[in-house]
């Protein structure tokens, strides 16, 4: 990661890995987790008999994609040349990649950090050049995204980095997405201005991007009611798990970042 305190904040702060790990798709021998952040827990914004903070993730940027598959091709047609400013990715919160994830106990609580495969790296070997033929939906689809348009500078985060996971074990497995975040009392609100508080507010702050894609509208409404659209310029893109066709999707997200560059930069 090019950003050192980024890197500290993600590696050290929410996932104590005690510093960045070696970018690897797959690690022979599983990272080691010595600790995570559990603010959230401690505070009680947790309702433990109804849900618990399950799935983590950590940022990642374009250096890491380069790192794992070489230097990013270019400049594209679309833009004629790569763009330096820096371009934030966000979405809501960690899926259900459990493939990822073994469960690791810290300080009573046991949650489920990356320990399998460095978060969001692309099951491609090479840059993605149609998105016609992705192998996947998350970090394939980024590549593709930062090939296309020649993004040298990304960063990708999620904007909650704990999943929310039903306690009930007929449920474990299931992705529960977290709320309309527009009431302060709700716990889903108040777990949004927590995990800001400790690690997005940081992550705008140290990355400064001239643009925000943000991915589906539950991770848009939540930057909307943190402010955070008044504050930088924002552009929403179709959920990379969206049930629409490729084209609608895909063909559609291209036109829009296409315009919100044009804006933007």
């Amino acid at each position: 990661m090019k950003n050192k305190k980024l890197a500290d904040l993600n590696f050290k702060s929410l996932l104590d890995y005690g510093g960045q790990p070696e970018v690897k798709h797959k690690y022979d021998t599983p990272l080691q987790c010595a600790g995570f952040c559990h603010k959230c827990e401690d505070q009680g914004l947790v309702d433990q008999t109804e849900f618990k903070l399950g799935q983590m993730s950590h940022g990642c940027d374009s250096s890491d994609f380069e790192e794992f598959l070489g230097p990013l091709p270019g400049p594209p047609s679309t833009t004629g040349k790569f763009i330096e400013d820096p371009i934030m990715f966000v979405l809501e919160s960690p899926g259900s990649s459990y493939h990822n994830a073994a469960e690791t106990t810290c300080d009573k609580y046991t949650k489920m950090p990356p320990r399998y495969h460095y978060y969001w790296t692309p099951y491609a070997k090479e840059w993605p050049t149609d998105y016609n033929e992705l192998p996947d939906r998350w970090g394939s689809y980024f590549a593709y995204l930062m090939r296309e348009f020649g993004l040298r500078n990304v960063y990708i985060t999620n904007l909650i980095k704990c999943g929310k996971t039903p306690v009930n074990k007929d449920e474990k497995n299931s992705f529960q997405p977290y709320g309309t975040f527009r009431n302060k009392d709700d716990s889903d609100r108040k777990i949004l201005d927590q995990c800001y508080k400790e690690f997005f507010s940081t992550e705008l702050k140290e990355f400064s991007p001239k643009l925000i894609i943000v991915f589906g509208d539950a991770a848009h409404r939540g930057l909307r009611s943190l402010g955070v659209t008044a504050d930088y310029t924002v552009q929403c893109l179709y959920h990379p798990s969206s049930r629409l066709s490729l084209e609608k999707k895909y063909a559609k997200n291209n036109q829009l970042m296409l315009e919100a560059l044009k804006k933007a930069l």
